[in-house]
């Protein structure tokens, strides 16, 4: 809409945000790292991107946004490949696959979880979609009351601890981010060490192996990098979108 207007003109660019598909790992299906990885693999993310951002939004294998220092894609990673999805389940013991469900919060999320009920489907997988309000779909998350649900996470320092120790330490609460509820000791112990350490440069290695071990582990099933999209009226001067979606509006002016 915004692009067919000739009075609007649309600014994209990446945000600080990925979308991600979470996976309660207590849960007895999703316990099993080959289900995690045929989920991985069941799901068509380029699809996925095109019907969610048209396009604008950017596929990555890493449970961390491209944008944030640290980012490595040394990662494993998963194409769209149901075959290989159908192989794991059957060596997992789910031959036929088996059901599942999923809570999402908006319209716009539910879409993206049809999708997946989609591929997931071609896999033998039934995954029954459940919508609900926000606060009590946060709830319901938080307690540990479901299996699979679609969220976004969005760093706003830059600094890849707010995006890693965060959401996958295990002594993070879920209510403070750790919806997976992951518990992998030695991303706990590399997390803890980054946290110590002074050179920026080791820093760094040991977020690139936490990020490794993660995607090796299928904790996530992050789908897209989220686009920072703003409609700006032509006539509109001073707007300068901010990396980490911080957007300043002080020098906003249009001209005489």
């Amino acid at each position: 809409n915004i692009e067919a207007n000739s009075d609007v003109k649309l600014l994209s660019q990446p945000s600080s945000s990925i979308e991600y598909l979470g996976m309660n790992m207590t849960k007895e299906h999703f316990k099993d790292q080959k289900v995690r990885q045929a989920i991985n693999y069941a799901i068509d993310r380029d699809s996925l991107n095109l019907v969610a951002t048209n396009g604008y939004g950017e596929v990555t294998d890493s449970v961390m946004n491209k944008q944030i220092n640290g980012y490595t894609d040394d990662v494993t990673h998963y194409e769209y490949n149901p075959e290989k999805a159908k192989e794991l389940l059957a060596q997992a013991g789910y031959p036929d696959g088996f059901s599942t469900s999923m809570v999402v919060g908006t319209s716009a999320r539910s879409t993206e979880a049809q999708i997946i009920q989609g591929n997931l489907a071609e896999i033998g997988i039934n995954m029954e979609i459940t919508t609900m309000e926000s606060t009590t779909l946060l709830e319901q998350i938080n307690n540990g009351d479901y299996e699979m649900f679609i969220m976004s996470y969005n760093n706003t320092t830059g600094d890849p601890d707010t995006s890693l120790y965060m959401l996958f330490n295990s002594q993070v609460p879920a209510s403070s981010g750790n919806r997976s509820f992951t518990n992998i000791p030695e991303v706990d112990q590399l997390l803890e060490s980054a946290r110590v350490e002074t050179d920026n440069e080791a820093r760094m290695k040991l977020y690139a192996q936490v990020q490794s071990i993660l995607t090796e582990q299928a904790v996530w099933v992050p789908l897209y990098c989220v686009p920072n999209m703003v409609g700006l009226h032509s006539g509109l001067k001073g707007y300068t979108p901010h990396p980490l979606s911080n957007d300043v509006f002080d020098q906003l002016h249009y001209e005489a």
